[in-house]
């Protein structure tokens, strides 16, 4: 049996200026389209890459918008150009749909601030893990305070700890990460021990801003130290977590891992 090659991508772009527009075109090299796309005079910001699908036919996204124009041709902005008038989260769930049918789901990235995510184990069932990710404790009954978790640093992470071991949320044999926010919004930056993916382990994400936390859990062993990003501090192994919560989905953009299966509950403080 021949094995068939990929020769380019139908892509999904935005662009900051063109709200409720989306771009879905066709590309041996999506980054250098963007790039020639964002360098013409006429536009005055960046195109960003939304998701790519690899594809074995040239010029494939003609099938695409052919498709969405038997849909609802009122869609198509411009008969002779190749935006639409559709969230993008909309033109990624007819690609995603595409993929499923022809069992290509692993050609299909998401791209998280401007990093490419395969999504093929998005809807993956993980049934034998789904005790461990049920909360033991009634959302409702956890409450935290604020000064504390506005404040953050290893205080901050400490104090999780207690009170979600005190409240029943989890027990003490559980490993405990409080992941920020960085200045500019866009990631939950932390260094846990790469221990910690030897345990059951507890990520929690504060967005001190919307004064929110997304508690995620890990069940053990679910990551090797091969399937992370890491770095040396003070003469220990640490994990580089920078995680991106965007459409819904929680990714780490220094290991491309995606967390989102493992998102369980989330507070306001």
């Amino acid at each position: 049996m021949s094995v068939v090659e990929d020769c380019g991508f139908i892509y999904i772009m935005t662009n900051p200026v063109m709200p409720g527009l989306v771009k879905i075109g066709y590309a041996t090299d999506a980054e250098k389209r963007r790039k020639e796309l964002s360098h013409a005079s006429g536009v005055p910001a960046d195109f960003v890459i939304y998701a790519t699908y690899a594809v074995p036919v040239k010029l494939a996204d003609k099938k695409v918008h052919n498709l969405i124009i038997a849909l609802n041709p009122t869609l198509k902005f411009n008969p002779k150009k190749e935006f639409f008038t559709m969230e993008p989260e909309t033109a990624y769930k007819i690609l995603e749909a595409l993929a499923s049918i022809h069992g290509r789901l692993d050609k299909l990235c998401r791209y998280m601030d401007g990093v490419p995510v395969s999504v093929s184990k998005e809807t993956d069932d993980d049934v034998e893990t789904d005790e461990i990710k049920k909360p033991v404790v009634p959302s409702g009954a956890l409450k935290f305070d604020a000064d504390i978790l506005l404040n953050g640093g290893k205080s901050a992470t400490n104090y999780l700890k207690e009170h979600l071991v005190s409240n029943g949320y989890v027990d003490s044999s559980w490993k405990v990460t409080m992941a920020s926010l960085n200045k500019d919004g866009r990631r939950y930056w932390a260094n846990p021990d790469i221990e910690f993916l030897k345990y059951n382990w507890c990520l929690v994400l504060n967005d001190n801003k919307k004064r929110t936390l997304y508690i995620l859990k890990v069940p053990a062993n679910t990551y090797s130290e091969a399937d992370v990003r890491t770095r040396i501090k003070d003469g220990k192994t640490k994990i580089n977590l920078a995680i991106v919560y965007q459409d819904g989905l929680f990714v780490c953009v220094e290991s491309k891992l995606n967390y989102t299966k493992w998102f369980v509950d989330e507070f306001k403080y």
